[in-house]
């Protein structure tokens, strides 16, 4: 991956809503299940759910190319 893109990958990953932003680091970054991160943040696996849902969402909008 070029250094380019990593530095658009992290950008993108920054400007995520906090809450989103920590959901997606810990499922994809840490490897922890939505039950391990659900419980670590006092949220309900669905609530999990739905914040990964958005952020991999929006993540994919800002990081689409033409």
């Amino acid at each position: 991956m070029s250094r380019e893109r990593a530095n658009e990958i992290t950008e993108a990953v920054e400007s995520l809503p906090a809450r989103q932003r920590t959901v997606f680091t810990m499922c994809h970054l840490a490897e922890q299940t939505t039950a391990e991160v659900s419980q670590a943040l006092g949220l309900s696996e669905a609530t999990v759910r739905v914040h990964l849902f958005r952020a991999i969402r929006k993540l994919r909008r800002l990081l689409e190319r033409d």
